[in-house]
């Protein structure tokens, strides 16, 4: 990873660091923005300004490095790969609504194209395609990882062609009325062309 890379500055510098922690505080975020660092150094010392605010002395500016360099690195990999960043952050916000909504919003706020869930094509975890986010079948209320398992091994053996198809081929104390209802409802059987 360049460490002088313009595309990851400017992201830091406008403090787009959801999901980047420990730089995810508003706190850094507004320090950011303040100060816009355009190099490593001027990362650190921003960092330093957080910790240091209302002490007396400055600490080392050595113990900010490792926190900078992860900084430095992730925010790289939303710069320039931010599908896939994403896709990750959704992932692993879900089960905590306010940062799941605020990753959502600024996922959004990024142009990012958010799919529906789809049962052939959506993976358990949102997931990166077609220059999209496609939701992932985890947003499905009661959809745990064994019945997503027991869908990842029927289609396998090809996509479900309909709702009497996806009934017959999977089993029904995995795959049950209360969930096939709840798939509906997400909008994951869409594709089948039925009325929800």
């Amino acid at each position: 990873v360049p460490m002088d890379d313009e595309d990851t500055y400017n992201l830091l510098c406008r403090g787009l660091t959801n999901g980047i922690a420990p730089f995810n505080s508003i706190t850094l975020k507004s320090l950011l923005r303040m100060h816009r660092p355009r190099n490593f150094m001027s990362l650190v010392k921003v960092k330093g300004m957080e910790r240091n605010a209302g002490r007396e002395q400055e600490a080392d500016v050595r113990e900010h490095v490792p926190d900078c360099q992860l900084t430095y690195r992730c925010a790289f990999i939303k710069a320039h790969y931010p599908l896939s960043f994403m896709a990750a952050l959704l992932t692993h916000s879900f089960r905590q609504w306010k940062k799941f909504a605020v990753a959502l919003r600024e996922a959004k706020q990024m142009g990012l194209r958010i799919l529906p869930p789809d049962i052939n094509l959506s993976a358990f975890e949102f997931s990166q395609g077609h220059k999209a986010i496609r939701t992932g079948l985890m947003v499905v209320n009661g959809m745990g990882e064994k019945a997503f398992a027991e869908l990842a091994r029927v289609r396998k053996g090809g996509d479900f062609n309909d709702l009497l198809d996806l009934v017959r081929r999977t089993d029904s104390r995995l795959i049950n009325t209360r969930l096939l209802t709840n798939l509906v409802k997400a909008g994951a059987l869409d594709g089948f062309g039925l009325n929800r």
